[in-house]
């Protein structure tokens, strides 16, 4: 009998070491693929950096590597410019992880993201102002979330200065409506775009100009 038992230790003891062992491996495995997409995100190999990424998203879906990759896929598109898939990369991962020690990162690489998407200025193009404004609806929206949610977070003086820049933006807009409006004496259409510029977007400086035209047309009205 004694020899039965001292025989299942040594097996029970054989089994518990090649359960470490694999235990190891797999951890091993997991850390190894994302450093492996580390080193080629940052030798701009983005190619193999991403198709590391995805392999530890699929195959170790509940480590801890998994949620960075997630983080990091919208970093990768980033970095390629490619702003439209690295703002749904970044919600993709705040979606699923929305208590990781990242988010406040992400939020704020989301309105980068939409910010950069904006279209750029030619002097033989149309204004920002008079082209289409959903990524700046998108980037405020994300400026907004992460402000509410961060107000103590390292970027969020770079933040109010992007919001401030992109509500100007908007304010442009019909502030360049209202102009149009006066130049033709349709006055009271042009008032209306006039107030709701002042009102809406007063911290502008778009805001103080619709405010002074406005007062202008009451001036000239009585």
């Amino acid at each position: 009998m004694k020899s039965f038992a001292l025989l299942s230790l040594v097996l029970l003891g054989s089994c518990a070491g090649v359960q470490t062992g694999q235990t190891v491996s797999y951890q091993d495995n997991i850390k190894g693929t994302y450093e492996a997409a580390e080193k080629a995100f940052a030798a701009k190999l983005y190619e193999d950096a991403h198709k590391h990424f995805e392999e530890v998203r699929s195959k170790y879906p509940y480590s801890k590597y998994a949620v960075l990759s997630d983080l990091r896929l919208g970093d990768l598109y980033f970095a390629q410019e490619k702003w439209l898939e690295a703002a749904d990369a970044y919600d993709f991962y705040l979606r699923f992880h929305p208590r990781h020690e990242q988010n406040a990162y992400a939020w704020f690489q989301i309105a980068k993201a939409y910010y950069n998407a904006i279209p750029e200025n030619y002097f033989f193009l149309p204004s920002n102002y008079v082209k289409d404004q959903t990524a700046t609806a998108e980037a405020l929206t994300a400026l907004d979330k992460y402000l509410a949610q961060y107000p103590e977070d390292k970027s969020v003086e770079e933040a109010r200065k992007m919001r401030l820049q992109l509500r100007s933006q908007l304010a442009a807009r019909d502030l360049h409506v209202g102009q149009f409006y006066l130049k033709r004496n349709k006055v009271k259409g042009a008032a209306a775009r006039f107030e709701y510029v002042s009102k809406n977007f007063a911290d502008t400086p778009e805001g103080e100009k619709a405010q002074a035209a406005l007062e202008q047309i009451i001036q000239e009205d009585t």
